[in-house]
């Protein structure tokens, strides 16, 4: 009997073992266990770093771990890019794009540092704007007819900043459309600093999101001509589109998404689109987007994809056909 017992001892502590084993590693993947790191490949303060700030938020209440953001600016989006397509694909480490970063960096660039088919799980597309045209409150023209007018009696000496390659692409998609201009473009290393300077009067006109801009539109520190939407936008309804004013070629939305590294696993990209599409649903964050022109879109995975592949191959016919080439 003692030896039955000593059996069964040494059987039931061993099932205790296996059954405390495995919970340990149940609870250590549980998802996230530690702070979760968003990277945004544009300085502090841009439109894709506040949209990125306002989600976030969000997030970190849910999951009840810090959510950091991490700006990592420079490149045309291509230093943060590459930052997570080579991190651990473990959920820890994800990447706040822009429509450049995934679709218009492979036909710019002939040795791109990334695959945006590859090298990243999509998650969601959260947000998109239009462009707007604007320039710095001292320009000398009313609407956009004596804008272009001016550029092209300025033979090359008028200066648009590149705050974003969205940005450069709109500017030479504007030339190509208009056609016999010329400037300078300026590159920036993202939206604010880009703002600073026009709002100043270092650098003459640019095309921005709409969104961060709208503060400086409304205060009358930069003076607005048009957006690339299809339909003026509710933010700033007085505002005409390039459509109306005899230029339909000059469409173009841009737009924010999330990503994780290739290779992380399908339970945490599902978490994680659930997580970020129910911040995109509250109603202060849908009131907040609202107010400053941007549209919420809270996409699964795999629609996302499908847009990263449609503008793709919308921007390499735009970028072909205008001949843009990134210095």
């Amino acid at each position: 009997m003692n030896a039955v017992r000593m059996a069964g001892s040494i059987l039931f502590k061993a099932c205790a073992l296996a059954a405390l084993l495995a919970g340990a590693a149940q609870a250590q993947d549980v998802y996230p266990s530690r702070p979760v790191r968003i990277i945004v490949p544009f300085p502090a303060g841009g439109g894709t770093d506040t949209v990125t700030r306002i989600i976030a938020q969000k997030v970190q209440e849910s999951v009840k771990q810090t959510v950091i953001v991490e700006n990592r600016p420079g490149g045309n989006t291509i230093i943060g890019a590459e930052a997570v397509a080579r991190a651990t694909p473990d959920g820890y480490t994800l990447l706040a794009a822009i429509d450049s970063t995934m679709a218009m960096n492979p036909s710019l660039y002939a040795k791109l540092s990334y695959d945006p088919f590859k090298d990243f799980a999509p998650i969601t597309l959260a947000t998109s704007y239009p462009l707007i045209l604007e320039a710095t409150p001292a320009f000398p023209a009313k609407n956009l007819a004596e804008l272009i007018a001016v550029v092209k009696a300025g033979a090359g000496k008028v200066s648009f900043a590149y705050p974003a390659l969205p940005s450069q692409v709109a500017t030479e998609l504007f030339k190509a459309v208009v056609g016999g201009i010329e400037f300078i473009g300026v590159p920036y290393k993202g939206g604010a600093p880009a703002m600073q300077d026009i709002m100043a009067g270092q650098v003459q006109l640019v095309f921005d999101a709409l969104g961060p801009s709208l503060p400086h539109l409304k205060s009358g520190k930069v003076k607005p001509f048009a957006v690339t939407s299809k339909q003026r936008s509710k933010a700033m309804p007085d505002v005409p589109t390039f459509a109306e004013l005899g230029y339909p070629g000059m469409e173009m939305i841009t737009w924010v998404g999330f990503l994780a590294p290739a290779g992380v696993r399908p339970d945490i990209v599902t978490r994680l689109n659930g997580e970020f599409v129910r911040a995109l649903a509250q109603q202060d964050v849908r009131d907040r987007f609202g107010s400053l022109g941007i549209d919420i879109h809270a996409s699964s995975p795999e629609e996302f994809a499908r847009q990263i592949r449609s503008d793709a191959d919308k921007f390499d016919r735009i970028i072909k056909s205008a001949g843009i080439k990134v210095e």
